[in-house]
């Protein structure tokens, strides 16, 4: 059930219009609670702490080359922006780009 978009996602790179930057993409599926066959289990700032993410993607979360969406709920979300802020990602904003957008889900 929380993967329930996995196999829209991974069919992303065969729409014509986003066939030149699907290649940019990596998803990893992150499940927190039950194991799931093909996902990373934990919460998604202990496996950015330990390195395991970036192991599963094969590479650095870095400000030079990273973007990154963070979707969940409002303590996740903080959490998360603090230990990108760690590696020097900056909120995106309209009068300042930056790596990191945010979406609260409520």
């Amino acid at each position: 059930k929380e993967l329930a978009y996995q196999s829209l996602i991974n069919t992303l790179g065969e729409r014509e219009y986003l066939a030149d930057y699907a290649h940019k993409l990596t998803y990893i599926p992150i499940v927190t609670r039950e194991l799931h066959p093909g996902a990373l289990n934990g919460r998604i700032t202990a496996l950015i702490e330990n390195g395991e993410l970036e192991r599963a993607a094969g590479v650095e979360l870095t400000a030079q080359d990273s973007r990154v969406l963070i979707c969940g709920n409002p303590q996740m979300v903080d959490d998360t922006r603090q230990l990108l802020k760690q590696r020097d990602m900056q909120l995106s904003l309209s009068r300042r780009p930056g790596q990191v957008a945010v979406e609260n889900y409520w």
